[in-house]
């Protein structure tokens, strides 16, 4: 059976499970945590994840590079992509480009007392837990000020005034492409317009553009914006009108716990969700994809699906 991973910023206080060693999440009362019913406890509760049975790479040279705005963005929006492709034997690499954030974004502020340093250690931390210890890939930060402290009032936008940045950090992810030979890039498709997901969006078309052929560009759609379908409609056709795109649709039916898992590891971000619900959350939006593939008359095999777009 897979390992167990229990999330390190939960601790058990005689009877209380606490969160950072402040909130009091839960009360085992009387459960006996190594029993089969503690850890089903452990584990829809998000206290704890069960490590998923992928292979390790077994084919280096078709590795894949997510970039990914924030930290959680891959496992909400890219974890079906990833999976998919680690369980062919590829490798990923993780780059988050923003971290740095304002402690008033700690959903959990009312009830953990929290520096903004130690907030973004937190979302470091479980990162490097869900893509290098969950996943057994790759994970680095840039460790970027997110758009609320880069001076932005307003952080939902149909434009932004990174464009040296942009080609900044642009060069340094062509760089890492050739270094890798990585042959595919997964950068977010910035729907509702986050000011940190259109610039992570303009990275990966600044690297399509110096690298050509040499690096296959694929958008994930982002979660949980692409739940407006107003919103979905409105980026996908300003994107279209621009570049060319393809469909791919990958099917996650055989992943969907796995992701469910990873995403939970995220508890910074949820403070009124477990893993359950989470998983619930994350069931419904790959089958309403599904659905509306099968509507416009795609075959796409399976109850369970994400979409990506591939840029021609």
């Amino acid at each position: 059976m897979s390992e167990l991973l229990q999330l390190p910023y939960f601790s058990q206080d005689g009877s209380i499970v606490r969160y950072l060693g402040q909130y009091e999440y839960a009360s085992l009362d009387g459960l006996d945590l190594h029993s089969p019913s503690g850890e089903r406890f452990l584990l829809s509760e998000g206290i704890a994840v069960r490590r998923p049975d992928l292979p390790r790479a077994s084919n280096p040279d078709d590795s894949v590079i997510v970039l990914e705005p924030h930290c959680d963005d891959l496992a909400l929006s890219a974890s079906g992509y990833v999976m998919d492709a680690v369980a062919q034997g590829k490798e990923c690499q993780s780059i988050n480009l923003f971290s740095r954030t304002a402690i008033d974004r700690f959903p959990w502020g009312d009830k953990v007392t929290l520096s903004e340093d130690k907030f973004e250690i937190l979302r470091l931390q479980e990162s490097r837990l869900a893509i290098e210890d969950f996943l057994g890939q790759h994970f680095s930060s840039l460790q970027l000020p997110l758009a609320s402290k880069r001076g932005y009032a307003e952080i939902f936008a149909d434009n932004h005034r990174d464009e040296e940045l942009v080609q900044e950090v642009g060069e340094m992810i062509a760089a890492v492409v050739l270094q890798t030979g990585a042959h595919k890039l997964l950068s977010p498709l910035a729907v509702q317009g986050h000011i940190d997901h259109l610039v992570t969006f303009d990275v990966g078309m600044f690297v399509k553009k110096a690298l050509g052929d040499r690096v296959e560009l694929i958008l994930y759609e982002d979660y949980p914006y692409s739940r407006n379908k107003t919103a979905y409609a409105a980026r996908l056709k300003r994107v279209k009108d621009q570049y060319n795109l393809q469909a791919e649709y990958i099917a996650v039916d055989a992943h969907l716990n796995a992701m469910s898992d990873m995403a939970i590891i995220y508890r910074s971000q949820f403070d009124d969700l477990n893993r359950d619900q989470m998983h619930a959350i994350m069931r419904e939006d790959v089958r309403a994809v599904a659905l509306e593939a099968k509507a416009g008359g795609i075959a796409v095999g399976a109850e369970c699906v994400q979409r990506y777009w591939r840029v021609l």
